[in-house]
């Protein structure tokens, strides 16, 4: 005859080798494949809108506002969100 303890022994191992042998479902790959890409939107998405643009007092606005060939004013509808100007 088994015992209360006997048999609660034998649960847990049985439940101990069950959840080791869990298999990945479709579920999880699911998830996984939807947080590496809202990861990589995010990333993407900040680095794209970034720039930089320079401006300076011997510049003119018909340059592209590179640190060689800056801009002579700051124009607003050049810049977007995550824009650096820099003012020399």
């Amino acid at each position: 005859m088994t015992t209360a303890l006997q048999q609660s022994e034998a649960f847990s191992s049985m439940h101990r080798q069950r959840v080791l042998r869990r298999q990945p479902c479709v579920h999880d790959y699911v998830i996984l494949a939807f947080i590496a890409l809202i990861l990589s939107l995010s990333f993407f998405s900040s680095s794209a809108n970034a720039a930089t643009y320079y401006v300076a007092t011997n510049g003119l606005d018909t340059n592209p506002g590179s640190s060689g060939s800056p801009f002579r004013t700051i124009q607003k509808d050049k810049y977007r969100k995550g824009t650096t100007v820099r003012v020399q």
